[in-house]
């Protein structure tokens, strides 16, 4: 079996401004570790495949960021631009296009760039049996993740029968409301989706053929990807993708798709809000950068790495300090800093997105 990994890295991380900008995104940023979130992702895969079988797929003005960040024995040729960004359907798409062209037969593991994993050990392992799954089925497998608190950021997953190892994967449940999170929480049927698939080259194909045709017919152009970037073929392609995710535009329409539950202290860092999950707070449940001054302050995240901070009685507050801008929100309020950045570059005020 030759086993391929597809690191997709096109994201911007609105949720993780001021820090997550468009020339330095989420994925870029070193957030719970001691590496940026990609070169993170990249160690943990390498663990169960060689470096030259991992792919990135990339959005094309951060080649330069790429090339600045990347481990050196990455290879380069691995790194897969985007001329546009047309959404996952369309990067999983064209990517999966590609790689089949150059491995016949491959399985390939789709992986966000941008989580974070505390048990890699454990992940390598439960991954590399995903890829056994995939192969001996000819299905695609979802890793699914233990519930651990009421969650309403994420998406969920409910299966059949959760005992079992493998499990069939019943239907996607969109991010619920608290009530609805809060029932999930005790229900052995629901998982949080992570968002990593597991599959045949030629069964995600053939997904998207039945239920994307369209973008079928445009990404099976796709066979030299560097030189039809570089000749801007690549470009006319991308222009026909639809915009749909994989999730909306393929796989909440299957139904033949598995989970295997991977247990290894995920989180997806989807918001500023997720930080305690992956970092340590104080006996008052704050978390702060380098020396801050915190007085009858609870719950509170600070982060500054030039500006001495100073709070006295906050409770629940987030706090970002970059050069140019200062976020204030309330936790539990953070999702909405996607809302923020769009309006900003509604207003025109590209230099601060």
């Amino acid at each position: 079996m030759k086993k391929i990994a597809i690191i997709l890295a096109g994201g911007n991380g609105t949720r993780f401004w001021p820090v997550s900008r468009t020339s330095k995104p989420k994925q870029f940023q070193t957030i719970g570790g001691q590496d940026t979130l990609l070169n993170e992702t990249i160690k943990r895969i390498h663990q169960f495949l060689p470096m030259d079988q991992i792919y990135i797929v990339a959005a094309n003005h951060h080649s330069t960021l790429l090339n600045e960040t990347l481990p050196s024995e990455f290879n380069n040729k691995n790194i897969l631009l985007e001329p546009m960004a047309k959404n996952t359907a369309g990067a999983i798409a064209a990517s999966v296009q590609f790689i089949n062209n150059q491995h016949k037969h491959a399985t390939i593991g789709i992986f966000p760039a941008d989580h974070y994993i505390q048990n890699p050990e454990v992940f390598a392992e439960t991954l590399s049996k995903a890829y056994d799954i995939a192969y001996d089925t000819c299905k695609m497998v979802l890793m699914g993740i233990p519930v651990t608190y009421p969650a309403t950021g994420y998406g969920y997953l409910e299966v059949d029968h959760p005992d079992l190892e493998i499990k069939t994967l019943n239907k996607f449940v969109e991010k619920p409301d608290l009530e609805t999170a809060q029932t999930y929480m005790f229900d052995k049927h629901f998982f949080w989706n992570s968002g990593i698939i597991v599959s045949k080259a030629s069964v995600i194909l053939k997904e998207i053929m039945k239920y994307m045709p369209e973008l079928y017919f445009y990404s099976r152009q796709v066979s030299y990807w560097h030189q039809e970037y570089q000749s801007g073929a690549l470009k006319e392609l991308y222009e026909a993708f639809p915009k749909d995710s994989i999730d909306y535009g393929v796989l909440e329409k299957c139904d033949h798709l598995l989970m295997l539950k991977l247990d290894a202290g995920w989180s997806d860092l989807g918001s500023w809000d997720a930080l305690p999950e992956v970092m340590n707070s104080d006996s008052h449940g704050n978390i702060a950068s380098q020396s801050q001054m915190l007085i009858d302050t609870e719950n509170t995240l600070v982060m500054s790495d030039k500006k001495f901070v100073a709070t006295i009685g906050l409770k629940d507050i987030i706090v970002v300090e970059t050069d140019d801008s200062l976020l204030i929100c309330k936790k539990g309020h953070s999702q909405e800093i996607k809302l923020l950045v769009e309006s900003l570059k509604d207003q025109g005020r590209l230099e601060l997105i």
